[in-house]
């Protein structure tokens, strides 16, 4: 639903502004896929991140069961980074259905307009490479909202921390620290693929920032007896 709520902005906006657009070949392709992943990974991507991750915790934080799930042989580790590995599943799906979906998106305007020039070859390793550095520039925020959303019970407060965060990353995504931040690091890497420039800094912020920050969350509630 998510992917598709991002895709159904996009086909309104290209409706509107399709009078506007030049009627070359492959534009429509060009338009789709770079502006699709912007949006997605500038706003939609940190706000669902941070919905899957409190959702993840709120299945033992709505009924208490956290003591129940630490009283059982498994190791609390391995019960954090289950968790950890959940959101880093769910998120990854995401991209491959935004990735699929803008696809199917293209061919389907291409058949509503054919006086779209439309020739150009389906660009599936354009479509991979943004949505590839998208997932890993984002591995940061998950581990921060998978951290939040174990260690705090409020289903509030995971969602407060992810809205506010992602507001400020549109302004701090113009400033020369925008690479570092997490809530848009992912943003900014596409926005650098976009522009033809190299996203090494915020995939690689997402690449070394998650698994240090997942390895201190997991510390930091298991060391606690009660969540």
């Amino acid at each position: 639903i998510a992917p598709l709520s991002v895709l159904l902005l996009m086909v309104a906006s290209y409706w509107d502004s399709r009078h506007r657009i030049p009627a070359s070949s492959g534009y429509l392709w060009e338009f789709l896929t770079q502006q699709t992943f912007i949006i997605w990974g500038l706003l939609m991507l940190p706000l669902f991140i941070t919905l899957e991750t409190a959702l993840l915790g709120g299945l033992e934080h709505e009924g208490d069961h956290w003591k129940q799930v630490f009283a059982q042989p498994t190791p609390r580790l391995a019960i954090y980074l289950a968790k950890q590995l959940m959101a880093l599943i769910v998120i990854g799906l995401s991209m491959l259905a935004l990735a699929g979906l803008t696809g199917l998106l293209g061919l389907g305007l291409q058949a509503i307009l054919p006086d779209m020039i439309i020739d150009a070859p389906f660009p599936w390793q354009q479509l991979l490479r943004y949505a590839g550095c998208t997932y890993v520039a984002a591995w940061l925020i998950v581990s921060l909202h998978t951290w939040v959303g174990l260690r705090w019970k409020s289903f509030v407060v995971a969602m407060a921390v992810g809205i506010v965060m992602t507001v400020a990353g549109v302004l701090v995504i113009q400033s020369q620290y925008g690479p570092y931040y997490p809530w848009a690091a992912a943003g900014l890497a596409v926005s650098r693929l976009n522009e033809g420039n190299s996203p090494m800094i915020p995939v690689l912020v997402g690449l070394i920032g998650g698994p240090i920050v997942a390895l201190l969350g997991a510390w930091d509630v298991n060391r606690r007896d009660v969540l």
